[in-house]
């Protein structure tokens, strides 16, 4: 990954590292480094999701929906989490042939 390459590099290292690097690579690069992605906690989810925090503790302790617990009280829900458990419980619409 060329974000861990350039890791503690001088500002003219980076600029060879990045010199046959496109546009969009760059862009893709850039946004990885200034974009932090957004934690929820359970009752964060369950709140939005209209279900028990206790149910959804229970989920990630089965392993259904990916987090941390950077904490010894709480756990904490990326926001990818949040949309992979999303597309995984989404109902599909029945084909009508």
């Amino acid at each position: 990954m060329i974000r861990a390459e350039l890791t503690g590099k001088s500002r003219d290292e980076i600029a060879a590292a990045l010199k046959h690097k496109r546009h969009g690579q760059l862009i893709d690069l850039i946004a990885d480094l200034v974009t932090l992605e957004t934690f929820f906690t359970p009752e964060e989810i369950a709140r939005a999701r209209k279900i028990g925090a206790r149910a959804i503790k229970a989920m990630i302790k089965a392993g259904q929906i990916r987090a941390h617990k950077p904490l010894a009280n709480g756990y904490r829900v990326p926001r990818s989490a949040v949309d992979e458990w999303d597309a995984k419980t989404a109902l599909r619409r029945a084909s009508t042939t």
